[in-house]
């Protein structure tokens, strides 16, 4: 009960200065976490979200996988992740975000809660670095890193 206690309040305190500092971004960094939320938005509803947020020359990196994915590998496990897994809902909040011409790097944490195809609901939260690159007139994935964190 104690861990649930402290985890809330860390989520509580995170969302405070998340928006805090969101009151002080650019357009610039508002348009790239509009195209960071609407891609986990895309995932939550079940839809392949690579075709539309991922640059072709992308390579990313979740600390799950045993090596870096490019498009093509990750619309593959996304495909069959899709069968036993869903989230149900999710919840990021920026840290960072830097905006350097046509390409952007994105820290934040994310919670969710995913039910896999038993039924069992299960919480992650984790850190994650986006990296993003303007193709055009959208920003698009062109890396990642990070993954979930370790229960202690």
């Amino acid at each position: 009960m104690k861990r649930l206690i402290l985890f809330l309040v860390a989520v509580i305190l995170n969302s405070f200065f998340s928006t805090s500092f969101a009151q002080k971004w650019t357009a610039e960094q508002q348009e790239v976490w509009k195209t960071i939320n609407a891609q986990w938005q895309a995932e939550k509803e079940g839809k392949n979200w690579i075709a539309e947020f991922v640059h072709p020359d992308c390579i990313g990196w979740n600390m799950n996988t045993p090596m870096p994915r490019n498009k093509e590998t990750t619309n593959r496990w996304f495909n069959a992740y899709q069968s036993f897994s869903k989230t149900i809902e999710f919840q990021i909040d920026p840290y960072a975000i830097v905006v350097k011409d046509n390409m952007a790097i994105a820290h934040y944490y994310f919670l969710t809660l995913n039910e896999n195809y038993d039924g069992k609901k299960v919480w992650e939260k984790g850190r994650w670095t986006d990296i993003l690159i303007k193709d055009g007139v959208k920003w698009q994935l062109i890396g990642w890193q990070g993954g979930v964190e370790k229960s202690e």
